[in-house]
């Protein structure tokens, strides 16, 4: 099971849908803002959350983006943030 770094960010028009998407992406994310998560997602998981997020977004009015990041750059920290360590992670 190969997993990846997404950076998902949306812009959703409407209240009722904005809670929707933000509630299908918290379930997902391991951190982030309001309207922009990071998510580390296997393609499968990958695959369920985009299918669930394309049935909430209105493609006329809604932005929504999910970014894979290339773990080969280099991150980038300002602030007190603080580098992520290892390759495998837990969330409980």
């Amino acid at each position: 099971m190969r997993i990846a770094t997404y950076l998902v960010a949306w812009d959703i028009s409407a209240p009722e849908r904005l809670r929707r998407v933000s509630d299908a992406v918290k379930a997902w994310k391991a951190c982030g803002q309001k309207s922009v998560a990071e998510c580390w997602l296997t393609a499968e998981q990958r695959e369920m959350l985009l299918r669930q997020l394309d049935r909430m977004v209105d493609r006329d009015s809604d932005r929504l983006y999910a970014i894979r990041l290339d773990p080969r750059q280099e991150v980038m920290l300002f602030g007190t943030a603080v580098r992520p360590k290892g390759t495998y992670f837990m969330i409980v």
